[in-house]
């Protein structure tokens, strides 16, 4: 039984991506702002969540799209300025059965 529990603990894993993994640039317009992120890794992936902290402790998240081999990548339309992004955090739910 506890084997089992570790193996799905083990399935369910995030990884945070370090940052040297991906870039991320941000474009003030007049009705929003655009932000577009790209990471290069390549390990197996099922899936990769950017998470956006905003200053004052709101945050949103996002999905990567899987763009082929090693690349992510996502446009975001958000409603705050550029200056309003503490940091962005990325991370992966590993896998290795889809072929990624």
């Amino acid at each position: 039984m506890l084997l089992l529990l570790l193996a799905c603990q083990e399935q369910n894993l995030a990884i945070e991506i370090p940052q040297e993994a991906y870039e991320w640039e941000c474009y003030d317009k007049p009705e929003h702002s655009e932000i577009t992120i790209t990471a290069g890794v390549c390990n197996e992936l099922d899936s990769m969540t950017a998470t956006i902290l905003l200053i004052g402790n709101n945050s949103s998240e996002i999905s990567l799209n899987h763009d082929g081999g090693c690349w992510w990548s996502s446009n975001i339309t958000q409603n705050e300025n550029c200056i309003e992004i503490e940091q962005i955090i990325i991370t992966a739910q590993e896998g290795g059965s889809n072929g990624r």
